[in-house]
């Protein structure tokens, strides 16, 4: 039995980052060669990749192909003798957009508050916000906060790199908005953010 398809230790997991992913399993079968099949369609009709791997390496392989930000995928692995049941991912989508941040002469023990009302006026397919901050920040939607989780965005190094949260607030808008952002009175008040609304077609025309 071929079972507990994973990313990165995740099972089906939503907006990761297209880098250094980890594909893992595990089977029954314990040698021999598998296939793994990656593609954007459920039916596996827009193939990206086939790999083969022996089962040495099971717990931790990747794929040659250059993944797309904003993608869902599904995968399977297939042995001579079984094939698992089809597994997704999403990748997240690319932050874009300026950074915005405070006067130079704000206060540095305030937490400053940016917020901005929108109205939507068309049937919403999926809305997607991804965050990040020169800072900490926490991100509210008609004052409902968004995520579960403290000190966003995480741990970073702004000469390398930096991480950025990504959120499905398809559930959260109405035909009236209002998006905040809290920042940490943090020596660096900065923060960027991109949402990005998708209509049903027949309410875009």
């Amino acid at each position: 039995m071929i079972s507990n398809l994973k990313v990165n230790h995740l099972l089906n997991p939503k907006f990761i980052d297209v880098n250094e992913l980890s594909f893992s399993f595990l089977s029954n079968k314990n040698s021999g060669e598998f296939l793994v099949f990656l593609s954007k369609k459920q039916d596996f009709s827009e193939s990206v990749e086939t790999k083969k791997i022996t089962y040495k390496d099971h717990l931790g392989f990747s794929f040659d192909s250059k993944l797309d930000y904003g993608q869902k995928y599904f995968w399977k692995v297939v042995s001579d003798i079984e094939e698992s049941d089809i597994q997704s991912f999403e990748t997240s989508p690319i932050l874009e957009g300026k950074y915005i941040g405070v006067s130079k002469d704000f206060p540095k023990n305030k937490c400053p508050v940016f917020f901005k009302n929108f109205n939507v006026d068309k049937k919403i397919s999926r809305a997607l916000l991804s965050v990040t901050g020169l800072g900490l920040y926490e991100a509210y939607i008609n004052g409902k906060r968004l995520g579960n989780s403290f000190l966003n965005p995480g741990y970073n190094d702004y000469d390398d790199y930096l991480r950025y949260q990504t959120y499905d607030v398809t559930d959260f808008l109405t035909s009236s908005n209002k998006l905040i952002f809290s920042l940490s009175n943090f020596l660096i008040k900065t923060f960027k953010f991109s949402l990005v609304i998708h209509f049903h077609l027949s309410s875009s025309l």
